[in-house]
Order: C-alpha cells, then structure tokens, then sequence
C-alpha cells in the first residue's frame, strides 16, 4: 500500500494478512508486525501484542495490550464510516540495555468497509509526561477491484 503524510511524496507500506505494519515507508520494519488488528473483531474483545521495531537510529522493544472497546460512526476527512474503536496500552523499550521504558497510549478505528484503520490517536509518555502526541486520519482511498 502507499501512503503520503500531508501531501508528500508516497511511500510504500507492507503488511501482514492481517493488515498489520511489517515494513513503513521509511524503512522502519516490524517484527513479526505491529499487531494492532485481530480479527475476527468483537466489542469486547482484547490481545496482547510484542513486536520489535528496528529503524535506522536504533531498535525499540514494544509490548502491550488492545481492547476493542466499541463500534461506532467516525468521521475523517475520507468521509464518515463505521468503525471499531480499539484501545491500546503499551511499552516502548531500548532493546539490549533497555535504559527507559516510554509508556503510550493509542485509540484508533478500523473501518470494516474500508479494511484500514481510517483514524488513530498516539500518545507517549517519559516520566509520566506525555512527550509526543499525534493523530493521523484517513483523507482519501481507493479499493483495489
């Protein structure tokens, strides 16, 4: 899949049958994948998720746990769709020395109709402050026939 963040030039994403992040277009690989989706999906449903992240600069351990916590309308620029609502907490630590965990926190809303997750909202935290907020919303698509 190829994505452009505000109007940039298209990279290229890969992902898992899931639809999980193995490969970002920076590079940045997942592994196994991110595991943010588990299908089938159910209100109520929940899994815990361990990936390893490796990037350029370094490599990060990150682990948690996701709940679907509701099914609802959402509007995005794409248009408004429904969606499951689903609930992540988690960890990021430095692989070897692991010399800070960075909690975070992240909500996001897979659209069934679009088979994507069409919204999400991450927060990450150091020492108890949040460091980094960003939310990423679907603005177009287009279905492969």
């Amino acid at each position: 899949m190829s994505s452009s963040w505000n109007g940039g030039r298209q990279k290229e994403n890969h992902y898992d049958s899931q639809g999980n992040l193995t490969r970002d277009g920076n590079g940045t690989t997942y592994e196994p994948s991110n595991g943010t989706l588990s299908f089938p999906m159910t209100v109520g449903k929940n899994w815990d998720f361990h990936h390893v992240r490796r990037f350029t600069i370094g490599t990060i351990d990150v682990s948690g746990h996701d709940e679907i916590v509701a099914f609802e309308r959402i509007q995005v620029p794409a248009g408004s769709f429904d969606a499951y609502k689903i609930v992540s907490h988690g960890v990021n630590a430095r692989q070897l020395d692991r010399l800070y965990d960075a909690p975070f926190t992240e909500t996001y809303w897979y659209a069934p109709s679009v088979k994507k997750v069409i919204k999400s909202d991450y927060v990450l935290y150091l020492d108890h402050q949040a460091l980094l907020s960003r939310t990423s919303e679907l603005s177009a698509y287009s279905l492969a026939p």
